[in-house]
């Protein structure tokens, strides 16, 4: 992950190139802003550049101006019909007032700019807390949506039986692990090939900057189930040591 969390993006290391950036027709006369990799607030300790990432917005927009930051999994080099393990620190840089937060994985030949029936897992803001995907409902996690706040998410995937799990981390010790949770998308065989961070503009009549910042991506796939417990014994020593920072 070093080279991944010191430049906006790479190719080689499991990733196709450098990040992919969308962005909606209600988004006309939106910038990019702050948007790069900076260092000035790591978000782990002994963390050092990160990707700040977001827009700024003039004021009297209508409809909801959206961006959408992805970057492409090389499947040559991750085997995405096997279970697959996510981990990344993610900070709401914005109020929720403000801002909308959308985490997912697409499973399609491009990527998108906001979540769709195309992707497999979906995590989300919604009112003030995070929400997860089970197929086509919703399921509140209770865990706060804050500004400034960090988040360690640790996600497994497996599309073998199209299911998938997430433990949600805060800076407070607030703790989600999830059960087994089911695909949105239930035609697709594999894991999603776009990694993707999308977020929106809540208050399009106000001039408005919204940003997150994400660190520290992993991705690796699983090829034995039985693998499985020690992906979760992973995420285990990780959010003990998120504690303990």
């Amino acid at each position: 992950t070093s080279s991944f969390d010191q430049y906006e993006g790479v190719a080689g290391n499991g990733w196709n190139g450098a990040w992919d950036v969308s962005k909606n027709s209600a988004s006309a006369g939106s910038t990019a802003g702050d948007t790069g990799v900076v260092n000035t607030s790591p978000l782990y300790a002994g963390g050092g550049n990160y990707l700040k990432a977001g827009f700024s917005t003039p004021a009297d927009l209508s409809n909801t101006p959206q961006w959408a930051y992805s970057k492409e999994i090389d499947s040559s080099a991750l085997d995405l019909t096997e279970q697959v393990a996510y981990s990344f620190y993610f900070r709401t840089d914005s109020s929720i007032d403000d801002a909308g937060y959308q985490i997912f994985s697409r499973a399609d030949t491009g990527p998108a700019v906001g979540t769709s029936g195309s992707d497999t897992w979906e995590i989300f803001s919604d009112s003030d807390t995070w929400r997860v995907r089970d197929g086509n409902s919703q399921i509140d996690t209770n865990v706060a949506v804050n500004a400034g706040e960090i988040y360690l998410f640790s996600i497994l995937s497996d599309p073998t039986t199209q299911t998938w799990s997430v433990t949600i981390t805060d800076s407070g010790l607030s703790d989600y692990t999830s059960g087994s949770l089911g695909y949105r998308n239930t035609g697709t065989g594999s894991e999603g090939t776009f990694l993707q961070f999308a977020i929106q503009d809540k208050d399009a009549a106000t001039a408005d900057d919204v940003y997150f910042s994400v660190d520290n991506i992993s991705v690796n796939s699983i090829p034995e189930p039985g693998a499985a417990g020690l992906v979760f014994g992973m995420v285990s020593l990780a959010v003990i040591l998120a504690r303990r920072r």
